[in-house]
């Protein structure tokens, strides 16, 4: 099936202004239009042997974690590298699933390591859940937290990261340091580090029409505008839906950006978790591709879920600043509140100097990994900007300026989370 779209953007509880040209056709079907977009370079920059790394690490991920007992064991998260098809399993304690996984990492011809950690996951969801029930008592200290717990590449401490209240800087004084460490640790029995300087917005492509493709660029009639993630579809009977943040307004019909005939209609039901809702248009199999003033329709298939780890590369698909790649994952596991309650999110970091991972106008938009065969992975579900962040004038080319933020740094929520606190699919082709 050929639908007429633009390559559109993501979204933001910004609206933006704007009206664009004439829509042009992208294709439904598993073939990627001719031409070359940021991912066609970034792929050929790794190379094939890379992508397809990354792909067994994803899936070799999914069967440690469908392990019967595997957190309870001391598994905590892993660090992957594509180069070398090697894990770097982080781990507390001993427990003989350490050797199977080790062997079953053999059997797919992936090098595993281990590397202790001092709490587990047990552990790490505790603190967290205490420190997301209190998260207010900061804010009389001077600290506004941004996110809650999480998992790095680092010595395993747990940390709540956000901003003085106090300061240009948005530094906290060593005084201000000292109490919220000390209320930290009274919350969870646990030593706490406190990083501040970190801020988060929500991050927010102009024709399309269902089933709409996800990266798709939508408005309402009070002028919020957001986008379309990755479809969804139930595991039973038919019906593919279109996916969007919950932050987005869901009193209102939404429509196709350049296109008010166009609609998307509006949400009917909240993903539990993962931060996400489906509104009532069909979804596509594809998803937008190309930057965000392309007009050529470029569009890649869905070919299934992708699950990230530490170490790992992945892509955004904004429709307010286009696609962006050579995003690296930093951060896993860590809470972040939408304005409807926290959820678990992923930070993307991106890699290359003078280029950021996403702009307000980009939430919601699709966080995926490029395969070699032309296809993509589907991660993740944009949500917000943060850390250090940037006004539009350092932004680069964007669909939507003004007051929007940029950053080099992304959190997002997965798609696999998104779809199963559904109960739902994925739509592939």
């Amino acid at each position: 099936m050929i639908k007429k779209s633009w390559p559109i953007a993501a979204s933001s509880l910004l609206l933006l202004l704007g009206i664009a040209g004439p829509a042009a056709a992208a294709s439904d079907s598993p073939i990627t239009p001719p031409g070359e977009s940021a991912i066609e370079e970034y792929a050929k920059s790794v190379g094939v042997d890379f992508l397809d790394n990354q792909k067994k690490l994803s899936e070799f991920k999914y069967w440690i974690t469908q392990l019967p007992g595997i957190y309870d064991a001391g598994y905590v998260e892993q660090v992957n590298n594509a180069k070398m098809l090697s894990v770097k399993a982080l781990w507390k304690g001993a427990s003989p699933l350490r050797e199977t996984v080790a062997t079953e990492g053999r059997v797919r011809g992936i090098t595993v390591t281990f590397s202790e950690r001092p709490y587990s996951m047990l552990e790490i969801n505790s603190a967290t859940e205490a420190l997301m029930r209190n998260d207010k008592a900061f804010e009389p200290l001077g600290f506004r937290i941004a996110s809650i717990g999480g998992i790095g590449d680092d010595a395993g401490q747990i940390a709540i990261r956000g901003y003085a209240l106090k300061s240009e800087d948005n530094l906290l004084t060593s005084s201000e340091r000292t109490a919220v460490e000390k209320a930290a640790r009274e919350i969870t029995k646990l030593p706490i580090e406190v990083i501040d300087g970190v801020q988060s917005r929500p991050a927010t492509r102009m024709n399309d029409y269902s089933p709409f493709n996800s990266g798709a660029y939508l408005i309402n009639a009070n002028g919020m505008a957001c986008s379309t993630g990755f479809a969804l579809k139930g595991t039973t009977g038919p019906g593919n839906w279109t996916s969007t943040a919950r932050h987005c307004d869901g009193t209102s019909w939404w429509y196709a950006r350049d296109n008010s005939g166009s609609s998307a209609g509006m949400q009917w039901r909240d993903s539990p978790d993962g931060q996400a809702a489906l509104l009532s248009a069909d979804g596509s199999m594809q998803m937008f591709d190309g930057a965000w003033n392309n007009t050529a329709g470029y569009s890649k298939p869905v070919a299934g879920f992708h699950d990230l780890s530490l170490g790992d590369y992945v892509c955004t698909s904004g429709g307010n600043s286009g696609v962006h790649c050579n995003i690296g994952i930093t951060y896993l596991n860590f809470s972040w509140n939408d304005g409807y309650g926290y959820a678990s999110q992923m930070e993307g970091y991106q890699a290359t100097d003078g280029q950021w991972a996403a702009i307000q106008g980009d939430s919601v938009g699709p966080v995926l990994v490029p395969y070699g065969n032309g296809s993509v992975g589907a991660a993740g579900m944009i949500q917000a900007v943060a850390g250090t962040l940037f006004n539009n004038g350092k932004c680069g080319s964007v669909r939507d300026g003004g007051a929007n933020l940029c950053s080099r740094y992304v959190w997002f929520t997965s798609t696999r989370t998104i779809a199963n606190s559904l109960g739902m699919n994925l739509v592939t082709w």
